[in-house]
């Protein structure tokens, strides 16, 4: 019986160091084999361009033309397609589905009349036996007034004081928004200045240039001729590419043509992009100390509550 568990266990052992293994094995494939994109442009008369980006090959592959025909593009898995909009079935009729909105019903409320009501309560209490007539007026002076109406000019006074009061209002809290804003903006400043701040930015800047330079093609080839409405706009552009120049010097062939205004010639790209590489400048990034207290900081300076 003993010898019958340990025999199950130890398959269950291997079962999951197979499927452990079998896990890291899809894992350092997905972060260590590139991803390989190749572009090819190609304009003279019309304007031909094709793109196609694969993973392994076979396990991932999507390809787009580009010609007088319209964009035509292919997504496909292990040999099968997953997408594609070549040999589309459009449907002419459109199934529109129509809903009715119920007419909304008029909300039927009930009406309270303004009456003028009088508090007879008080007169009801009284008794007049003995009373002056000048006494009389005293006391029901208060009863007898709470059925007038309000005069025009009592009216005017009223909301003359409430556009006072809401107008003061609005200043105030517009006076209470602006100081607001100082604050966060003198904050921010101080922010700015802060020397891991700078530590910081400098951090993602050189980030930032190793992404690049792992995006860059690792090929470049092409052919350009290039020619503007006029010589001097033609010179003018072309100074403007030779800021690029150590970018393409050796790789693309650019001829001037000051007679005419033309762009013809292709260009041919192509490159890869790995992973692990993307991930692990990220990774440099966030363990810097100098963004980490950033970070910190940053959202002290945005309000969030830290756990």
């Amino acid at each position: 019986m003993l010898h019958i568990l340990l025999l199950i266990l130890k398959i269950l052992l291997i079962t999951v160091l197979v499927l452990l293994g079998f896990l890291i094995a899809i894992l350092l494939i997905v972060l260590l084999v590139p991803v390989r994109y190749r572009v090819y442009v190609q304009k003279h008369e019309s304007i031909f361009a094709k793109i196609k980006v694969s993973f392994m090959g076979f396990v991932l592959c999507f390809k787009a033309v580009y010609d007088d025909e319209g964009l035509k593009y292919k997504l496909k898995s292990f040999g099968g397609t997953l997408m594609t909009n070549q040999n589309r079935i459009t449907d002419d009729e459109d199934g529109n589905n129509i809903q009715e909105e119920e007419p909304k019903g008029k909300k039927v409320g009930k009406r309270k009349k303004n009456k003028d009501v009088i508090d007879s309560e008080f007169e009801d209490n009284l008794s007049y036996d003995g009373l002056e007539q000048e006494d009389m007026e005293f006391l029901l002076e208060d009863t007898e007034s709470a059925g007038k109406k309000q005069g025009i000019f009592k009216k005017i006074g009223t909301f003359f004081d409430k556009v006072v009061n809401g107008t003061k209002n609005k200043i105030s809290a517009i006076l209470e928004k602006l100081r607001g804003l100082k604050r966060k903006a003198d904050e921010y400043k101080c922010f700015i200045r802060k020397s891991e701040t700078k530590g910081a930015v400098n951090a993602v800047k050189k980030c930032l240039k190793k992404i690049l330079k792992h995006l860059a093609p690792t090929r470049i080839k092409g052919e350009l001729l290039y020619g503007a409405a006029n010589p001097a706009t033609t010179g003018q552009h072309l100074g403007y590419l030779s800021i690029a120049l150590p970018l393409y010097y050796d790789k693309i062939d650019i001829t001037p043509d000051f007679s005419q205004k033309i762009l013809e010639g292709y260009l041919s790209v192509k490159g890869r992009i790995r992973l692990i590489n993307l991930i692990i400048y990220g990774v440099q990034v966030l363990l810097n100390k100098n963004v980490m207290i950033t970070i910190k900081r940053f959202k002290k300076l945005g309000g969030e509550k830290n756990g």
